[in-house]
């Protein structure tokens, strides 16, 4: 079972994977993603470094996506296809991970 699986239903999301955070971040930084201001994000990885890795994930998905800003609303909606999965999990099997959305 992954995290809020039973939670909200009807609001699709995939479940939530925590990867190696040295390895995630490096890559991600130099992809240049963010999910808001550099003040934002310290702040909110002060508060709680899951959170923060979460959103940067997010964020991630979202790029793959095409989507620039994840506050937009309904962009889940673009960010969650099965293109974009394909796209997140050969990103994840680069850092070494096997990643599977349908379990």
């Amino acid at each position: 079972m992954y995290l809020f699986e039973e939670d909200n239903l009807f609001y699709e999301y995939p479940p939530l994977f925590m990867l190696d955070s040295e390895r995630f971040f490096a890559e991600a930084e130099s992809m240049g993603v963010r999910y808001n201001s550099n003040d934002v994000q310290e702040l909110v990885e002060s508060f709680s470094k899951t959170l923060h890795q979460l959103l940067m994930q997010y964020a991630v998905m979202a790029k793959f996506a095409g989507v620039d800003d994840i506050m937009t609303p309904k962009s889940n909606t673009q960010i969650f296809t099965d293109a974009t999965y394909e796209k997140y999990t050969a990103f994840c099997e680069s850092l070494g991970y096997t990643i599977n959305f349908d379990d």
